[in-house]
């Protein structure tokens, strides 16, 4: 049970608070039982879904062009659902039930909806690209049929910095400085075509530049929004932007994997308004990549090595270091899940009407929360009851990173 000291950290006693305890009898004591919250000037907020599977490839033959056209849907429905499977289960408990995929009759009943674009075909020949929204009751129940439990809350969002062989590829900072040394002679109005080459892809821009598969395979994922469902969700810094920002480039640039500076990340994270920074150094060896991932949360000032992860070439590499991101995360959520629930009224204060609009949109990107119940709301402030999935400490640094 948690101590009354405990209850009451980061409580204000401030003129605001006590009008607010008086409008509704409330006596704001040391040990009062609430925390109080207040609004920050600005939320980080991102909002991406599980159950969402994107630029899925397809490519099949038959003995004519519907045949064809079927067979592919198929197979991309199945492996779509697949991902999503995966995504939401415990590899342990997949192996269990000794999970060998979704069959076809069974994906075509888990989606909500389905987009096709980039269409190809001929006599005998389809190709296409599918984006699929899946049905979160109906995966819910298909997957309490066959034995599995969901876990579908997400992570906050990260941001990854992608190093390879210790130096950093993504951002590119030597490519990014090499453009900054073509903005001192660009003009004014031609500045922001130069920042656009940079984020274009490399073949439509003339700066000498070849990626590396590893590069590579961060651009794909990204633009498959693989990054972007992940129940660990992550996103790379836009390299158009640092062209702009020489000091966030040079505290960049200054960045060693094997010893970051803490207040340098510290920096960045504030930066880009997350609360974890993910170094991750990818290397080629014969035959297989491998990486090695630390995640640093810097509200809380911890570090998390992962164990060498491996793959068969840069793009099952990022693809199983995700995996290791999700299945760890899905493991803590397990284990909390199996534990009671942290039940307390929170007090949240505002001037305006729009912060506590605020406030209940920030509530919802917690995943962890699974009930939020008002008590009390005033023109200044609204008495709450969570229902969290978690400790005090955790719950205090996932509201913290909401902006509160």
């Amino acid at each position: 049970m948690l101590s009354e000291m405990q209850k009451m950290v980061g409580i204000k006693t401030g003129g605001q608070a006590k009008w607010f305890a008086r409008s509704f009898g409330l006596v704001f004591i040391w040990f009062f039982s609430c925390v109080v919250l207040l609004m920050a000037s600005s939320i980080f907020a991102y909002s991406a879904s599980p159950y969402i599977v994107s630029n899925i490839r397809v490519d099949a033959q038959a003995d004519n062009a519907l045949q064809a056209q079927t067979k592919a849907l198929g197979e991309g429905q199945m492996r779509a659902a697949d991902i999503v499977i995966k995504r939401l289960s415990l590899a342990s408990e997949r192996a269990e039930i000794n999970f060998k995929g979704v069959s076809l009759e069974a994906s075509g009943k888990l989606i909500s909806s389905l987009r096709v674009t980039d269409e190809k075909r001929s006599s005998n020949r389809y190709l296409c690209t599918l984006s699929l929204t899946f049905n979160p009751k109906a995966i819910e129940n298909y997957m309490s049929s066959i034995g599995l439990r969901v876990l579908d809350d997400e992570a906050r969002l990260r941001l990854a910095l992608v190093f390879e062989n210790k130096k950093l590829i993504y951002p590119d900072v030597a490519v990014l400085g090499q453009a900054l040394l073509r903005l001192e002679n660009i003009f004014p109005n031609e500045q922001d075509r130069a920042i656009n080459d940079v984020e274009k892809p490399p073949n439509q821009t003339d700066t000498p530049f070849e990626p590396s598969a590893w590069r590579l395979a961060w651009e794909n994922a990204k633009a498959d929004k693989k990054l972007s469902h992940a129940l660990t969700p992550l996103f790379l810094v836009p390299e158009g932007e640092l062209v702009k920002n020489l000091y966030l480039l040079n505290q960049l640039r200054s960045l060693d994997i094997d010893n970051p500076d803490i207040d340098v990340l510290k920096e960045i994270a504030a930066h880009y308004g997350v609360q974890d920074i993910i170094l991750i150094d990818g290397q080629p060896v014969p035959a297989a990549y491998t990486t090695r991932m630390y995640n640093y949360d810097l509200l809380n000032l911890k570090l998390h090595a992962f164990n060498t992860i491996y793959g068969v070439d840069a793009t099952f590499a990022l693809d199983n270091s995700v995996q290791a991101l999700e299945e760890e995360w899905k493991y803590d959520v397990a284990v909390l899940n199996s534990q009671e629930n942290l039940d307390i009224d929170v007090i949240v204060l505002y001037n305006l009407h729009t912060k506590w609009l605020e406030a209940q949109d920030a509530l919802t990107q917690i995943n962890l929360i699974k009930n939020v119940s008002l008590k009390a709301l005033s023109k200044q402030g609204a008495i709450l009851r969570l229902s969290y999935v978690g400790g005090y400490e955790r719950l205090r640094s996932d509201l913290s990173y909401q902006g509160f």
